[in-house]
């Protein structure tokens, strides 16, 4: 969704490459934010919140990560 968001607002013409890579970077974070909530020992709801909100940024939370762990 994000995807279509930003390039209907750019005006760039809309792919399925780019499209299926959104799904798999937010399927990603997604399933990042659920590890870290099922780790920390949340509850069962806590942890979807927790995936849901990972799917939701994709990207940008992964070049947060990568800032956070991987620049000096």
């Amino acid at each position: 969704m994000r995807y279509l968001i930003d390039h209907k607002t750019s005006g760039h013409r809309v792919s399925w490459t780019g499209i299926l890579t959104q799904i798999v970077i937010s399927g990603f974070t997604g399933f990042i934010g659920g590890l870290y909530g099922h780790e920390e020992g949340y509850s069962p709801f806590m942890t979807l919140i927790f995936a849901g909100l990972g799917g939701f940024v994709g990207g940008k939370l992964l070049e947060w990560l990568w800032q956070r762990f991987f620049t000096a």
